[in-house]
């Protein structure tokens, strides 16, 4: 009875033991299939991996070489861009050199004409001076006991003494401007400039900042011509001389005779002005 159990269990357990064997088996191989799919996509991600990898190395590469040329012509540009800034700046400077040496024989030149223009004025203020003595008859001898110049053949106009007299003034050469105006008015008292050149004369002592003179001047404007258009201008600066001296009664006084005697003219404006001025007002 024992045996038979025994081998009814022996049996029992060899068919367990190889049921089990067999679901083994079955267990192992899925496992397989699983892995070796994982595997196969790893492998395939692994493959589209190093393409992109590929892909973005060709890029870059390229990516460097266009930079790199376009960094070589750039260099290449702006050396021959220095190049061509350092010639340039070279020619500049030898251009300012050049015109620095052409402005300085400029003012040399400009110096020399000057210098000619004052002798041929002088020249002629001498030689006016000259006629004037002549025409009294005078007929005397220069200081030096030699006879009177000759009178030049071409006779020299009123008006170009005048008008060589107020380029001066114009100029800023008032002692010209001066010699000329005084040398018109002696000469030529009676023409129609004569009241012109003695106030330009009484201007142009003004301009020197000889007011005194100036202020006697004006006056003998005042006397010797009072019709003369350039009276209320003449009684304008009179009562700026005065202010000008220190003396404002004197110069307030001028200004409102010129205020009374020409009252819409600019000048009396320019007067009122001046007036208020010196009154703090």
């Amino acid at each position: 009875m024992k045996q038979i159990f025994f081998s009814r269990r022996t049996v029992w357990t060899g068919i367990l033991l190889c049921w089990l064997s067999s679901l083994s088996s079955c267990v192992l191989s899925s496992e397989l299939v699983t892995l070796r799919t994982d595997l196969n996509r790893m492998e395939l991600q692994l493959q589209q991996i190093q393409k992109g990898l590929q892909i973005l190395e060709d890029r870059s590469r390229e990516t460097l070489q266009k930079t790199a040329s376009t960094l070589t012509r750039d260099i290449d540009l702006s050396r021959q861009n220095q190049a061509d800034l350092r010639t340039t700046v070279e020619e500049l400077q030898q251009m300012v050199r050049v015109l620095g040496e052409q402005i300085n024989g400029h003012q040399t030149r400009f110096s020399q004409l000057s210098t000619k223009l004052d002798e041929l004025q002088r020249e002629i203020l001498q030689r006016l001076d000259v006629l004037g003595r002549e025409s009294g008859g005078s007929g005397e001898k220069s200081p030096t006991g030699a006879p009177p110049m000759a009178a030049p053949t071409a006779t020299i106009s009123p008006r170009e003494v005048y008008n060589v007299a107020y380029e001066d003034y114009l100029k800023g050469r008032f002692k010209l401007a001066i010699q000329g105006f005084q040398s018109y008015v002696v000469q030529f008292p009676h023409t129609e400039l004569a009241a012109d050149a003695q106030y330009w004369l009484a201007e142009s002592y003004y301009s020197t900042h000889d007011f005194p003179r100036a202020v006697a001047e004006f006056q003998q404007l005042l006397r010797l011509y009072p019709q003369s258009p350039k009276i209320p201008s003449g009684l304008l600066k009179m009562g700026y001389a005065y202010y000008e001296m220190g003396r404002p009664e004197q110069g307030e006084q001028e200004l409102q005779r010129l205020i009374q005697k020409f009252p819409f003219s600019a000048e009396a404006k320019l007067a009122e002005q001046r007036i208020k001025k010196g009154q703090g007002g």
